[in-house]
């Protein structure tokens, strides 16, 4: 495999390293990717995160005319990337802040594709890397807003229809009984999937710059506008029904069959909008493998190293906080 201080690269290789250092990834990484993926299963805000590996993995895989015209070659970039990633991991023990933690992951993995594959792969690839990001959960701000929100406009909407409704904050009060617009009413974890289906959807359908803003923006205007439509149509489903046909199953499905249906319909208008050269239209090209050639092995080797080190030096969780007595770490995450 090696002559002097070189050795044969080619894809073979080049993926059987990549899968190595993904392994190693997840062993160093492996509480925090436990805790990721606990959220994702646990926390219907997040849920959404669970489809984004394979999301940017497909965006990967649509790539592939272009990165086997590549020659793999280990890239020292990608070392200082995952020593970046693992100085963030054991600040983040430190601290005991799960947010950073997640980062740190996302950076790891983005530092041994360049690592294995090189800086030109990396490059083809940096659109699905940083997709990745998207899969980190983040706890925001915007639930009370978008909450008011919706209760303005299903207000106005009211009124416009004939209703007269009184109003105490998020409750409305109509003749067919009192209604509110509780948090769950907000649209956040609709909003959150709305705007990754969007990124996707602008990055496989559509080439021309304005386009993927327009697919964009739709992502994050349209879940606004169906939630609040979605809202006023269980409360006119309540008056004209009775207020127990809005509890229980039948309040669920009519929620998530019309969400659905608006996600469908995102999805139908990209298509609509597709261009010919996009990622999901291209004609198939040759994909002729590159031949093998000579590179230094130390940039993997390093890599290897850093990352068995990293494993058997770092803390597992939970780490007593770091910092002035009292201080609250919590706005990184932590918990």
């Amino acid at each position: 495999m090696t002559d002097g201080m070189t050795m044969r690269y080619d894809w073979a290789r080049g993926l059987w390293f990549l899968g190595l250092l993904v392994l190693l990834v997840l062993i160093v990484w492996r509480d925090t990717l436990v805790h990721m993926v606990g959220l994702w299963l646990t926390r219907d805000l997040h849920s959404y995160g669970l489809a984004v590996p394979f999301m940017a993995g497909w965006m990967a895989w649509l790539r592939r005319p272009w990165l086997i015209r590549v020659k793999p070659a280990p890239g020292g970039g990608g070392l200082a990337l995952l020593a970046l990633a693992l100085v963030l991991l054991a600040t983040a023990r430190g601290m005991d802040a799960r947010l950073p933690a997640h980062i740190s992951l996302v950076l790891a993995c983005q530092g041994v594709v360049w690592a294995a594959l090189g800086p030109r792969a990396a490059r083809i690839l940096l659109v699905p890397l940083l997709f990745l990001f998207l899969m980190v959960p983040v706890r925001t701000g915007i639930v009370t807003p978008l909450q008011h929100l919706t209760a303005e406009w299903v207000i106005g909407a009211l009124r416009f229809s004939g209703f007269n409704p009184i109003v105490d904050a998020m409750l409305i009060r109509l003749p067919g009984g009192l209604y509110e617009v509780a948090e769950a009413c907000a649209g956040v974890r609709f909003l959150y999937t709305s705007v990754v289906i969007g990124l996707f959807l602008a990055d496989l359908a559509v080439t021309r710059p304005m386009k993927r803003v327009a697919l964009v923006l739709a992502g994050l205007g349209v879940p606004i506008l169906a939630n609040g439509v979605r809202v006023y149509g269980l409360i006119l489903l309540g008056e004209a029904a009775g207020q127990d046909a809005m509890k229980g199953v039948d309040h669920l499905i009519y929620g998530w069959a019309f969400l659905s249906l608006v996600l469908l319909a995102m999805v139908a208008v990209a298509l609509w909008m597709r261009d010919r050269d996009a990622l999901l239209f291209r004609p198939p090209c040759d994909l002729a493998l590159p031949p093998s050639r000579r590179v230094s092995p130390w940039p993997l080797i390093g890599l290897v190293t850093l990352l068995a080190l990293g494993a058997l030096t770092l803390p597992d969780w939970p780490v007593p906080m770091l910092g002035p007595p009292g201080f609250d770490w919590s706005f990184l995450g932590g918990g």
